[in-house]
């Protein structure tokens, strides 16, 4: 039911503004926020003051993460409990590094520190209109740093926590992109995950496939974009390929990413890489 969005953006803002438009403008409104250089998240939040003030509460997610957040339940406990934000907290992914947020009894007790279970900030969070009594007076600020971790230690106004393990992904590296793409393909294929517009499944060799992509008998487990073509002589395996890409005859695909537009020679070998073309070539 969210409809408007606003939107930070720095690198690429003009591929990504378009690409935003023309993909979801029927159905939803975008205000471009364009950082020339990096406000933090606070100061980003900041910049937009005027377009949020007005509003009780507005809801805030991590661009490099792929998820889905409970804001309903996000808001509610922000209202319940009449905090300044509802933090959408997690259990952490074994072995990942990550900074400590600890919950106790529906609220943040401390961030790095702090009584109850530790657990993973998700990136997303909403946020009661009252932060801009809270946020530094200057461009750059951190909203955890400069405004959360104070509200902590002072108790001037309490932080809600909602535990959500719903699928959840940091695609900030190629790799891990890879594997987010990975999980989210198979949850495509048995039904938890809907299918993107525009796709189709064809679930013996586990492919999401684009419409008018055109693949070989060899591509198993990946993701097939648009217009993609494969040469029936030609292997794809556990890949990532975007919209209109052209792998040749007799080539090798593993394990890796081609990106829009990139077309592979007859009888290259790509594994473990991501294949990138320059901006106007």
């Amino acid at each position: 039911g969210i409809c408007d969005f606003i939107v930070n953006l720095h690198h690429l803002p003009d591929q990504i503004e378009a690409y935003l438009t023309a993909t979801y403008g029927a159905s939803c409104s975008f205000t471009i926020s364009r950082e020339e250089e990096i406000l933090g998240t606070g100061g980003g939040i900041r910049r937009v003051r005027h377009l949020l003030e007005m509003e009780p509460v507005f809801f805030v997610a991590n661009a490099d993460t792929v998820q889905w957040p409970p804001v309903g339940e996000a808001v509610h406990a922000l209202d319940t409990q009449r905090a300044i934000a509802s933090l959408v907290l997690r259990h952490p992914p074994q072995g990942d590094r990550y900074t400590a947020v600890y919950a106790a009894a529906g609220r943040v007790s401390g961030i790095g520190s702090g009584a109850g279970e530790a657990l993973m900030f998700s990136g997303a969070h909403a946020i009661s209109s009252r932060i801009f009594n809270h946020l530094p007076d200057r461009d750059f600020s951190g909203i955890t740093e400069d405004v959360y971790i104070p509200l902590l230690r002072n108790g001037r106004e309490p932080i809600a926590a909602v535990v959500h393990d719903g699928l959840w992904f940091d695609i900030g590296t190629p790799a891990r992109f890879v594997e987010a793409s990975h999980v989210v393909r198979r949850a495509i294929l048995d039904g938890s995950v809907s299918l993107p517009g525009g796709s189709r499944i064809e679930a013996s060799p586990a492919l999401i496939v684009g419409d008018g992509a055109v693949v070989s008998d060899g591509t198993h487990e990946s993701v097939v974009g648009g217009s993609s073509q494969i040469a029936p002589d030609a292997e794809v395996d556990r890949s990532i390929l975007f919209d209109r890409a052209t792998v040749g005859a007799r080539c090798r695909v593993r394990d890796s990413i081609v990106a829009n537009d990139v077309d592979l020679p007859p009888g290259t070998t790509v594994e473990g890489m991501l294949v990138s073309r320059r901006l106007g070539d």
